[in-house]
């Protein structure tokens, strides 16, 4: 295994599971990991380059950092930008998942050597490998291990913190699913989806007129060059103020309504390969590219028609206690006592016990994953052994089984993922600039 490529990619996405804000990247490289969350002494050979609060970077991390892209963009086989771009680049990401580190650790989170472990036993197991053969293609690469690890350490922590602060304490209202629904059914089909690039020239939080218009004006021109020919991956490379900068701008598919709507409406105007018009928003003026757009289908799934009845766990009751009664419940069942019967006189699951269990049909993906595969391993009628989840112990029995079109019902679920994606993103994009703006930052990186 000589490119670490996917690596790269099931990385970032794995570790970064924050309940969907994260864009889907189709390349992202290690280099984003290799961010330190220590500072380095500095020495006559290893100088200090940047002042981050009372945190430094050195260059020999800023170059190691760039190196790694570097060569990542190589064996991507994709254009390395100018220098000058990339190196703007990568010193921003260090500087903002610094801040981020230094925020995690005054707000008291920390990992466990065992956390970080099931991260980097995840990364190998989604990957089809072990971890010792894992560590033997980071030998390879000539990447330290113990390194590898204090990044994976310091992406787990961002991680916690994302989820804690940004993910956490998003809402999505009923009224925001339905108004979203309507809009994607008029545009095509609740499964529109578009493939995307994207350019951002933020704007400063309380920016004034002046500041707007300066940033609205430097939008406008990078698009006439666009329009006239300029590589859009080059320019999001050397211009963008997004996040996905280092991925050449890439948003890759995304469905409509995990999207601004002011994206949806100047995506949709667009041919394949068109440049939008300079968008608006809170965080700055965009520039998007369309590469694709698919969906509209209809979507058929396996439904199942369940019932469980629900021993919640407590500090009076262990698991084991928990799951000694259910097993004593299904044995009563089996002796013919009616399963609905005793779901409405023992089930925890209070909006499903007075109704005998009944959980009526169930799409996948809509109840806990440990519960649908065992689930999925029952006959028709077959009762399950006891199931443990987050909720307590379970009872399953399966009732029947369907092809059913799932299209809006499937939709529903996934444009509420969608909608909190985007609601996550932006509110992510805001605290970010917030802390950026607080920080304090001192570059010494000569010219």
């Amino acid at each position: 295994m000589n490119d670490l490529t996917p690596f790269f990619a099931t990385i970032r996405n794995q570790i970064f599971q924050l309940r969907a804000w994260v864009v889907p990247r189709k390349w992202v490289f290690l280099g984003m990991l290799m961010l330190g969350s220590q500072a380095v002494i500095a020495s006559d050979i290893d100088r200090i380059i940047v002042i981050v609060n009372d945190d430094i970077i050195t260059e020999n991390e800023f170059n190691a950092q760039l190196n790694t892209i570097k060569r990542q963009l190589r064996l991507a086989r994709r254009p390395s930008p100018p220098e000058v771009a990339l190196k703007k680049q990568v010193l921003e990401r260090l500087v903002i998942d610094r801040i981020q580190l230094q925020y995690a650790e005054r707000t008291g989170i920390k990992v466990s050597s065992d956390q970080i472990d099931a991260a980097i036993e995840q990364i190998a197991k989604r990957n089809k490998i072990t971890v010792q053969q894992l560590r033997g293609a980071l030998k390879r690469d000539r990447i330290d291990y113990q390194s590898f690890r204090k990044q994976i350490e310091s992406q787990v922590i961002i991680g916690k913190l994302i989820e804690r602060d940004i993910s956490s304490r998003v809402r999505v209202s009923k009224g925001e699913i339905d108004n979203a629904l309507l809009s994607v059914k008029k545009r095509g089909g609740v499964n529109l989806e578009f493939d995307l690039s994207h350019i951002q020239v933020s704007i400063p939080d309380s920016a004034s007129a002046e500041v707007v218009a300066a940033a609205k004006q430097r939008a406008e021109s990078l698009r006439d060059r666009l329009v006239n020919g300029l590589d859009f991956e080059k320019a999001a490379f050397e211009y963008s103020q997004g996040k996905e900068a280092l991925d050449g701008g890439r948003l890759g598919w995304k469905k409509a309504a995990e999207l601004p709507q002011s994206f949806v409406a100047a995506a949709e105007k667009l041919k394949i390969n068109g440049i939008s018009r300079v968008i608006r928003s809170a965080g700055g003026h965009h520039i998007l590219k369309l590469h694709n757009r698919r969906g509209g289908k209809v979507q058929k799934a396996t439904q199942t028609h369940v019932r469980h009845i629900l021993i919640k766990t407590s500090e009076l009751l262990s698991i084991e206690d928990a799951s000694e009664r259910i097993s004593q419940l299904r044995q009563r069942v089996l002796n013919g006592e009616s399963f609905s019967d005793l779901a409405k006189a023992h089930s925890n699951d209070t909006s499903s016990g007075l109704s005998g269990g009944d959980l009526g049909w169930a799409s996948p993906g809509e109840l806990l994953p440990r519960f649908e595969k065992a689930m999925a391993g029952l006959k028709i009628n077959e009762l399950s052994k006891p199931i443990q989840t987050r909720f307590g112990v379970h009872l399953i029995q399966v009732l029947g089984r369907r092809e059913q079109d799932v299209s809006v019902k499937m939709a529903r679920g996934e444009v509420r993922k969608q909608i909190h994606q985007r609601k996550a993103r932006e509110r992510y994009e805001q605290w970010i600039r917030q802390l950026r703006d607080e920080a304090y930052v001192e570059y010494r990186l000569e010219e």
